[in-house]
């Protein structure tokens, strides 16, 4: 039987001896971590990408316009 891949269970995705630094630790960071990891284990594909984590491809399009809409400057009206 071949080895079990640590990354398909939550368990594996999930440190449960994490302990969270005293600043604190923003949660859409670690969002857009996880879903940039399955985009680079997908070799960019939002479709599959998204597979990966079991939402839709328009989520993961959505999350990941607020990244940029939240980096960019407002544009002049």
């Amino acid at each position: 039987m071949p080895p079990t891949n640590p990354g398909t269970t939550p368990q594996g995705l999930i440190n449960r001896n994490y302990r969270f630094p005293a600043e604190g630790s923003p949660i859409e960071e670690r969002v857009l971590e996880i879903i940039q990891m399955a985009i680079d284990q997908s070799e960019g594909n939002i479709t599959a990408a998204a597979r990966l984590l079991g939402v839709n491809r328009d989520y993961l399009r959505y999350r990941l316009g607020m990244k940029t809409s939240k980096s960019d400057p407002p544009s002049p009206s």
